[in-house]
């Protein structure tokens, strides 16, 4: 029996298996990925890993310090895993009205930044596709051939970013849907 770190976009499980469980079916189809190699014991795995001894205050899945310095402290500071520090951190920006001089958009629970058009800028989200956007905040038009997709936000955040605003034209990511 070896213990597991086994992570989806919606949960985290970290327990003891008698084989790889990389390589079942009901994984795979649930959107898990690899969170770490197989360990004799949990406390092996803790530690190889680097987790905090206490969970995420908002997801409650576990804090695992791999990252950059700066990026370590802040989820010690704030008790967040990285997916909710991430969240955060975009809620704030969301809050103040841009983020790094990008307007935030929520749209069917996922968000998108509008980023300056620059003509001379090759490198464009969505490689320079046209979106159109009414921003439900303010009743307005916004027209873009810069937008980035940010990602889709977890359940546990949905309730802090409700949508604000209906894509009229563009393009929305694939989803795998299980």
């Amino acid at each position: 029996m070896k213990w597991y770190i086994l992570e989806s976009a919606e949960e985290q499980i970290i327990g003891q298996f008698d084989h790889n469980p990389f390589d079942d079916w009901e994984f795979k189809v649930r959107g898990f990925s690899t969170g770490s190699s197989g360990y004799d014991t949990k406390e092996a795995l803790w530690e190889a890993n680097h987790i905090l001894p206490q969970p995420c205050i908002i997801c409650k899945r576990w804090i695992q310090l791999h990252w950059i310095p700066e990026r370590n402290q802040k989820l010690i500071e704030r008790n967040m895993c990285f997916g909710c520090t991430f969240w955060d951190e975009k809620l704030q920006a969301m809050l103040q009205g841009t983020y790094e001089g990008r307007r935030k958009m929520v749209v069917n629970g996922c968000m998108y930044s509008i980023a300056p058009d620059d003509p001379t800028d090759d490198f464009k989200g969505f490689g320079g596709t046209k979106f159109q956007f009414l921003d439900l905040r303010t009743n307005t038009f916004i027209v873009s051939r810069n937008t980035w997709f940010n990602g889709e936000i977890p359940t546990v955040w949905l309730p802090a970013f409700p949508d604000t605003a209906i894509m009229i034209e563009g393009r929305t990511p694939f989803r795998v849907i299980t």
